[in-house]
């Protein structure tokens, strides 16, 4: 697994990212899933692949995550995740997030202790659905534009006006 800070991690979700096109996001059937994935090239040169993915029968259970690459050797570190209201462990700490929406961050404890990288979460009001965790994603993680599944969000509208 690829090594990393916190100050990194905080570093790459804080990296101005851009979203191709006007930021629609099309979601395609996979099994029982709704499904999308798309690759970003920061300014940086760094890669990261966003992914969406919503149950088809439960649409409450949903996740949004971006995923940091090295290019050098492909290694890949799931850096954050927004997920619906489920029950979520912090193992290393002994806690529990019961049946509310919550934030995912990759740590530099979870990778020195060999867990899931973003093993780590902390409960989050910010949103509510999956059109409302995918614009508070965007704005966490310095996505422009905000990208959508409906309908463009009303904060997100005058980037495409500007265009």
């Amino acid at each position: 697994m690829l090594e990393l800070t916190d100050t990194e991690i905080k570093a790459l979700v804080a990296e101005p990212k851009t979203w191709p096109g006007r930021g629609r996001i099309e979601l395609r059937r996979e099994m029982r899933h709704k499904r999308a994935d798309k690759e970003l090239e920061a300014p940086s040169g760094h890669f990261f692949r966003v992914f969406v993915r919503q149950l088809a029968e439960d649409p409450l259970d949903f996740t949004v995550g971006l995923v940091f690459r090295e290019k050098a050797t492909g290694e890949t570190v799931r850096l954050l995740r927004c997920n619906g209201p489920h029950r979520h462990p912090n193992r290393l700490e002994g806690e529990t997030i019961d049946r509310a929406c919550h934030v995912h961050m990759a740590t530099e404890k979870y990778i020195q202790a060999n867990r899931k990288e973003d093993g780590w979460a902390y409960e989050s009001a910010d949103y509510r659905d999956l059109d409302s965790a995918i614009s508070h994603f965007a704005k966490v993680t310095n996505i422009t534009p905000i990208p959508y599944i409906g309908k463009p969000p009303a904060d997100a509208l005058e980037l495409f006006n500007e265009r």
